[in-house]
């Protein structure tokens, strides 16, 4: 078989042809995969976008209860603050007042606390050297008529203490403090709630 010139230019122009439409193929297949990934690539990121955007918003939403949680936790501990230190001011005032109650009173007061607190047998009251010197003429006699016939009695003991207020009644090796102080200890408690409630929940400011 002979191939002319003119043959073989065909021949090599078919080829041509045929690898221009092979790559046209190619091409055109590229171009559409190409633009699929592309598409799935922006599902992707929008997807991606999308839960991050979310997660975002969760989070600000959470750190955002925290942050109003802690506000309040705070305001709440600022008001029990404040209501602790009235309470305890109250309490001070209270004492400080009792301590430097006119000496009628004050003896008074503290006549009724032996009668509360004295025990069976013979008792020293024991006062501070404030006391002593401002002691009632007869002030043991009048502890004794009012023990009379409970088997109690009580002596002045002329040692001064060092309490501000109140006394200390000894039998042998058993002490009983009667200090304001030793008392507004021993009853501290009761006496806050006494006054949380009357000042705070009685009237209804409650937080």
């Amino acid at each position: 078989m002979v191939i002319t010139v003119s043959g073989l230019e065909r021949i090599i122009e078919k080829i041509q042809d045929d690898n221009k439409k092979t790559c046209e193929e190619i091409i055109e297949k590229a171009q559409a995969q190409g633009s699929l990934i592309i598409d799935e690539a922006k599902a992707s990121a929008q997807k991606e976008e999308e839960t991050m955007i979310s997660e975002a918003r969760a989070l600000a939403e959470r750190e955002l209860r925290l942050a109003a949680s802690r506000a309040e936790h705070q305001h709440k501990k600022g008001i029990l603050t404040a209501k602790t230190e009235i309470i305890s001011e109250i309490i001070s005032e209270a004492l400080q007042a009792l301590k430097n109650m006119p000496d009628e009173q004050y003896f008074q007061a503290v006549k009724s606390l032996v009668k509360k607190y004295a025990r069976e047998g013979k008792g020293e009251i024991c006062l501070s050297l404030k006391d002593q010197t401002r002691l009632p003429q007869g002030f043991e006699a009048d502890l004794n008529r009012m023990l009379e016939g409970t088997g109690k009695s009580v002596v002045i003991n002329k040692e001064p203490i060092s309490s501000e207020g109140g006394f200390i009644i000894r039998y042998d090796k058993i002490e009983q403090n009667c200090s304001f102080d030793s008392l507004l200890e021993a009853s501290l408690d009761r006496i806050k709630d006494s006054l949380y409630n009357e000042l705070f929940v009685a009237d209804g400011s409650e937080e």
